[in-house]
């Protein structure tokens, strides 16, 4: 039977498709692309205009996916798509979710979120990132270690091109297998790298001083009164609950 008919107005939905592909394609670029541009900026590591930053990571993302355009590119979307997002970003969501809630401190972080929205989180919140959360990260986090364990080593799903179907699975050769070490290690280095430097680095950067007598919170529509800074003497504003630091 024919699967394809016919609809009416089919150009017109033909186009609404992909513009909303393109806009959903586009939208996740300009989150990507923060998500690198506003670390690199806020480290200080780029001494030149924004704007070369913005084009010299388009450019390298460009070159980047050219590979998937080659005759091999089904292979490396394979690799990409097995090994970037899987261990990688669990690993740096667990280290984040100890070390906001465990480290800072489920208290600290609840008298931040009462300072700047005028309430803390309730029991389901606390149970949820206090145990819930972390036990089913580390759950799936073991899962996807013994899977990559049990399934080494690692295997692609080949293509016959003379019988033109899928053929046997075949073991990646050894520079596949480089890039997806490459692939797991290269989010993750930064992590140990950065917790070397602040343990035997001393912090050179500028510590904000909390405001005596400040009242003013975040969820309060008014600005600041000039009697609530005036005894610090200081023009800004500072969460009181860092003087317990």
């Amino acid at each position: 039977m024919n699967q394809f008919y016919p609809i009416a107005l089919g150009p017109l939905w033909s186009i609404l498709f992909f513009l909303m592909l393109l806009n959903l394609g586009l939208s996740s670029m300009f989150g990507t692309l923060e998500g690198v541009l506003t670390p690199i900026l806020d480290s200080g590591v780029w001494k030149f205009r924004k704007e070369f930053l913005v084009v010299t990571l388009c450019v390298v993302s460009f070159l980047t996916g050219l590979i998937f355009t080659q005759r091999s590119g089904n292979y490396w979307l394979d690799i990409f798509n097995d090994y970037s997002g899987t261990v990688p970003l669990l690993l740096i969501g667990f280290i984040e979710l100890i070390a906001v809630i465990w480290i800072y401190g489920f208290n600290r972080l609840s008298d931040d979120l009462l300072y700047m929205t005028g309430s803390r989180p309730n029991m389901y919140w606390k149970v949820t990132w206090l145990f819930l959360s972390p036990l089913s990260m580390a759950i799936i986090f073991a899962a996807t270690i013994y899977r990559e364990i049990s399934g080494f080593p690692a295997t692609y799903q080949s293509w016959d091109h003379v019988k033109g179907r899928l053929g046997e699975q075949e073991p990646y050769p050894w520079y596949a297998m480089m890039a997806c070490y490459l692939l797991v290690l290269l989010p993750l280095i930064c992590i140990p790298i950065v917790a070397v430097k602040r343990i035997f680095v001393p912090y050179d950067g500028e510590v904000i001083q909390p405001i005596a007598g400040a009242r003013w919170n975040p969820f309060r529509k008014s600005e600041p009164k000039k009697s609530d800074i005036a005894s610090s003497g200081v023009d800004g504003i500072v969460n009181p609950a860092v003087t317990e630091l």
